[in-house]
């Protein structure tokens, strides 16, 4: 099922092909009752971008993500562990922009409207640590 389909239209006297969203719900029922899902398509992700998704869809979640969550995706890497390093994650804590404590890592009421721009700074920061995790495993 397209979101978009095409459709012709007579714009300024010429034939033109114009994109049309229409989200077909039918087509996703009927997928859903198929195969208990409405994904399309699958995708695999390795261990690295699972992490970023990880951190980007925890953190658009009001509870977060917890401690005990992260270290399951991480290898048993703390928050701390892979963000501490960075001036700029201490920043955005600094100015009430993410909670970090006790229960994990989260964005706060402020945090959420500029949570595109934290969470490219984290994802620089996650790629930077494990860059870094991937230098200091190798042999000298």
């Amino acid at each position: 099922f397209n979101r978009f389909y095409p459709e012709l239209k007579l714009w300024d006297r010429h034939l033109v092909v114009v994109m049309i969203s229409g989200f077909l719900v039918q087509h996703w029922i009927k997928s859903v009752e198929e195969t208990g899902h409405g994904a399309r398509r699958r995708e695999s992700l390795d261990a690295a971008a699972h992490l970023e998704e990880t951190l980007v869809m925890g953190l658009r979640m009001c509870a977060g993500l917890s401690h005990k969550h992260w270290e399951s995706r991480s290898g048993g890497r703390s928050i701390e562990d892979v963000f501490g390093g960075s001036s700029r994650f201490w920043a955005a804590v600094n100015d009430g922009l993410l909670v970090f404590d006790a229960q994990g890592l989260r964005a706060s009421p402020r945090g959420m409207l500029v949570l595109d721009a934290i969470s490219s700074e984290l994802l620089a920061a996650l790629d930077a640590s494990l860059a870094n995790l991937g230098s200091s495993a190798s042999p000298s």
